[in-house]
């Protein structure tokens, strides 16, 4: 069954022939110094480098700058208000409305810390196949039984999708038009309950399938893991370049303070 998702080609990454397991535990860490970031110059520094990473390692900008653009505009929806609902000193005032310069700060600080993160994310997603990721999660310890829920759960949403596309051409090819009524709602919940029991069938069939396979709950590769100076020399950078800016956003803070 092909995948009805927009799933990057990771072969244009400059990380493809890291080790999965390297990527997701230097890319976790990463995201993770990005969350705790408090000040707004140091998350901004953040921002800029996270991109560079994104567009240095995956100059394949046709897939994440369309996503990058979407997550901006989501969370306008955040920052927008963010600055006229925060009590504070006041640094910008329209009629009723008053801008706080806490409130300010607070916007740039969640909307830089966003993108950073969105971006590292989907240059982790675009360096190697899902399987891949959550093969190498697997390899760092996450219990077998979470990455198989994680990995069947998308494979089952596939399946979702391409079962919601059939029916939708069914019901235009029956000349079914969607309209504010008793007559569609009555029809989209039927395709709601069908939906359903068949995603029951699937995944009974699907269970079937892997016991036939024997699989046994472990990801399985060709390819076995390796750590060369490589894979070292990304881990550490990963490491070192975000603790460096957690601790000048710590000193940052201290001189505010």
């Amino acid at each position: 069954m092909s995948s009805t998702f927009d799933y990057p080609d990771h072969r244009t990454s400059r990380l493809k022939n890291l080790d999965a397991r390297w990527k997701v535990a230097g890319f976790f860490i990463a995201m993770s110094c990005m969350a705790f970031l408090q000040t707004p110059p140091v998350s901004m520094i953040a921002v800029v480098a996270s991109l560079l990473l994104l567009m240095g390692t995956w100059p394949d900008f046709k897939w994440w700058l369309p996503r990058i653009l979407w997550i901006t505009l989501g969370m306008l929806l955040f920052i927008i208000p963010t600055p006229f609902l925060t009590p504070g000193e006041s640094f910008l005032e329209w009629g009723v409305f008053r801008a706080s310069k806490k409130g300010i700060e607070a916007s740039l600080l969640i909307f830089s810390r966003g993108i950073a993160i969105s971006a590292l994310a989907l240059t982790l997603i675009g360096s190697s196949t899902i399987y891949d990721l959550i093969r190498g999660a697997n390899g760092l310890g996450i219990p077998s039984k979470i990455c198989s829920i994680f990995w069947l759960g998308l494979r089952h949403l596939d399946m979702l999708s391409n079962e919601f596309k059939r029916m939708r051409v069914a019901l235009r090819a029956r000349g079914h038009k969607s309209k504010a009524g008793f007559a569609s709602y009555k029809t989209i919940a039927w395709l709601g309950a069908n939906m359903l029991i068949r995603a029951l069938d699937r995944s009974e069939h699907v269970g079937l399938a892997m016991k036939a396979r024997g699989f046994n709950g472990v990801f399985a590769s060709l390819e076995k893991p390796r750590s060369t100076w490589r894979e070292l020399s990304f881990l550490s950078a990963m490491i070192v370049l975000p603790s460096l800016l957690l601790i000048l956003d710590f000193w940052l803070g201290y001189q505010h303070d």
